[in-house]
């Protein structure tokens, strides 16, 4: 693979995450049975930066709260708020299921 078709296949990475990912591999990158650090593909290095972009979002999201559970509203209350509203009830009629 030539110089170029990396450059292109790893333009998706700003600086800092293609210097932070490739620190990273040296580290944690795939190593042969007598310990050396393999020499890393091309796409190899794009799975491997995906993978360190994803942690990286993941410990910067803080989790999402569950949002509160619908209260259903009686009639005797709607009645109450179309008034102070000055807002004209309907009567639309049952509804199934409810």
């Amino acid at each position: 693979m030539l110089c170029v078709e990396i450059v292109d296949l790893l333009s998706v990475f700003s600086n800092d995450e293609i210097k932070n990912g490739l620190q990273q591999y040296q580290i944690a990158g795939p190593r042969n049975q007598n310990g050396y650090l393999r020499k890393p593909a091309a796409g190899d290095l794009y799975q491997f930066l995906m993978n360190e972009r994803g942690k990286a979002r993941m410990e910067s999201k803080p989790p999402e709260e569950e949002p509160a559970p619908i209260k259903r509203v009686t009639q005797d209350q709607r009645e109450r708020i179309a008034k102070e509203l000055d807002f004209p009830l309907r009567n639309i009629g049952k509804t199934q299921g409810a």
